[in-house]
């Protein structure tokens, strides 16, 4: 167990002596904009599930790259959090935001993220299609701010968003491609044509 100057812990739990990692429970995690309590259970097959709650969680400690080489995949994974913000980028992000993960074959295969975006709902799933393709779907009562939470585009105001696309994880890029559709929205600081078109 590790203790901190503000009374925080850190506690570590192994099988036995000597043996594998089994749990790491940790009251308060605060590093820049993350501030949460966390713990990460190794369960016997090698799949970590790790449950986040608190204030604030930066996505990137979520989705951060691994480190791994190509050649070797990321170790199997849920992930649950329950936060009052998620910083999705710089700027933008989910308010009351619900989140569970699932990485297999070092793919988040499952994804499920809902919140507010400008006050409004946000929904956003990721869901196995076929073997090697994965469903994206967002949906949003505010466009503007859900596009901006996903470090898409700044200038766009109110409206409804609707994206629905695939991964393609025969490739390495595991590219995506897809059709947004938005309505009922305003552009600002846009260029003299736009505003004419």
């Amino acid at each position: 167990v590790g203790h901190h100057a503000d009374g925080r812990t850190a506690a570590v739990q192994f099988a036995q002596e000597g043996g594998p990692l089994r749990r790491i429970n940790i009251d308060r995690l605060h590093a820049g904009r993350t501030d949460a309590a966390s713990y990460l259970v190794v369960e016997p097959s090698g799949r970590s599930v790790v449950e986040i709650k608190g204030d604030a969680l930066d996505a990137g400690l979520l989705l951060q790259d691994d480190g791994l080489p190509p050649d070797r995949k990321a170790p199997p994974m849920v992930v649950q959090a329950n936060l009052k913000r998620l910083w999705i980028n710089e700027d933008g992000g989910l308010d009351n935001a619900q989140v569970v993960m699932t990485r297999t074959d070092g793919l988040w295969r499952n994804l499920t993220a809902e919140g507010l975006a400008g006050g409004k709902p946000l929904r956003l799933s990721i869901t196995p299609e076929g073997p090697m393709r994965r469903r994206l779907f967002v949906v949003s009562q505010d466009a503007g701010a859900a596009i901006s939470g996903l470090g898409i585009l700044d200038n766009v105001k109110g409206g409804k968003l609707e994206i629905s696309g695939v991964y393609d994880d025969t490739k390495p890029e595991t590219p995506l491609e897809g059709v947004g559709k938005m309505q009922d929205f305003n552009v600002v600081r846009a260029p003299v044509l736009a505003r004419i078109l």
